[in-house]
């Protein structure tokens, strides 16, 4: 395995998105992939084994992706940057899809399961109703929760 430096060529808006502020963001990719990422200006070196700069290359560009769309880039935004190159999930988990957006940041799957629910959420209709207090023991699946699974789509 070579451990030779790899440079990838970024706007300066990105390099300073991976870089972060007091370097944080090039920190975080260092401890998640155990490289040494350096920027001498104009792009990003990486330095390291091959599947762990691989890995980081693929957590960069996708850094390096949304700084050049315009957006601030925030720790969280790094943090799922990193999940998604360990995972080897493309960003979004679609063509034009993007993750969705909780209170903390973005939400990115941890596994593979995880990754499903996400799909399936951004894919599904969604419906409100209003559902009477279940009894002690439920009989009717809509009270559990199971409806929604196993019903198909609420057509109410």
């Amino acid at each position: 395995m070579s451990r030779a430096p790899e440079f990838i060529a970024l706007s300066d808006a990105a390099v300073r998105a991976v870089a972060g502020t007091n370097s944080r963001h090039v920190a975080l990719i260092e401890d998640a992939f155990g490289v040494l990422v350096e920027t001498p200006g104009g792009g990003v070196s990486i330095s390291g084994d091959a599947k762990a700069r691989g890995q980081a290359k693929k957590a960069v560009q996708t850094i390096a992706e949304r700084a050049d769309q315009g957006l601030e880039i925030e720790e969280a935004d790094v943090r799922v940057a990193i999940g998604q190159a360990r995972s080897g999930a493309p960003p979004g988990h679609g063509p034009g899809q993007t993750l969705p957006i909780g209170k903390r940041g973005q939400v990115a799957p941890k596994t593979p399961n995880q990754a499903k629910y996400l799909d399936a959420l951004a894919s599904a209709t969604w419906c409100s109703a209003w559902v009477p207090p279940a009894p002690a023991r439920p009989s009717w699946p809509w009270r559990t929760g199971r409806a929604c699974c196993s019903a198909g789509p609420w057509t109410g």
